[in-house]
This record gives C-alpha cells, structure tokens and sequence, in this order.
C-alpha cells in the first residue's frame, strides 16, 4: 500500500496541500536519518528523533525493517542512498531533518560532520546554502523546544 504521506508533513507548513511523496523516497530518506544517527552509536534523543520521523512518514513496519537494512549494507555508500530520492523538495527537507538529527543529543561529533557534509555534497547543495539549512533547522529546534517547555508548563 502506497502511503499518503506529503512534504506539509515535513515542512510543518499545514496551509499547503504538500506533494504526494513516493514509498522509496520515503524509505531511503529515513535510511540516511539512521545512518547518521548510527555513527557514533544511538543515543536517546536520537532514537526518539528518528521513531517519531518514522512515524510522521506514516512508514509501515516493513519499511521501517528495510530502511535499517540498507543502512547496515555498508556496500550502499551515502551518496546512493541519497542519489535515490527523487523529490527535489524532499531532499531539501532531508538535509534540514540531518542537521536536526545531529544536534539532537546537544553534541555533533567530528563524524557527524563529516557525514553531514557528505549529505549536503550527495544532495548537490553548495557550503553556503548548506549554511543557511543548518542555522535554519538549530532555529527550528530551538524555539520547538522552547514551546514544547510553554505546553509542559501549561499543564502543570
């Protein structure tokens, strides 16, 4: 069964009706979240990151399966995986969603640099959009933050 996922999703833009993105795309979007994340070693915050990604896709249990199989098929580089989604406005979103991911347990390690800049390189985006990405996505993480703590404090 397709999923009827679209990027409003992923953008958090609500007020567009979003494109329908592809099974694939999917997939192989949450295969590079789970490489990087695999880098060092899960963390929590990393963990929770790419669950809560994964269901946000709408991914069904055999996707979910297959992305962690590619991720463990070391002969797949990340620029394959990369290479294989389609959706230009998808890609975009992977690179912000990567940023997002590495700076979820507060730390990004010279690893995760490195395979940062191999995404953004894969993805075809120059050092100073890939800058702007990045400010943008540590932007968005730090005022969700902010009114995850606002919601908490209401209900206290």
């Amino acid at each position: 069964m397709e999923p009827t996922f679209s990027e409003a999703v992923l953008t958090g833009d609500y007020t567009q009706k979003g494109v329908p993105l592809s099974r694939d795309d999917i997939a192989n979007y949450l295969s590079v979240l789970v490489r990087l994340a695999a880098l060092d070693g899960f963390e929590v915050a990393e963990k929770n990151f790419i669950h809560r990604a994964a269901a946000a896709l709408g991914l069904e249990a055999d996707l979910a399966r297959n992305a962690h199989k590619l991720v463990d098929d070391k002969a797949i580089s990340t620029e394959t995986l990369v290479a294989r989604i389609q959706d230009k406005g998808l890609r975009l979103c992977l690179l912000r969603d990567a940023y997002r991911l590495a700076a979820a347990d507060e730390v990004i390690s010279p690893s995760e640099i490195r395979e940062l800049a191999t995404i953004a390189k894969a993805l075809g985006i120059d050092h100073r959009a890939a800058s702007a990405v990045r400010s943008i996505a540590l932007q968005e993480a730090r005022l969700q933050g902010e009114f995850t703590k606002m919601v908490s404090a209401a209900r206290a």
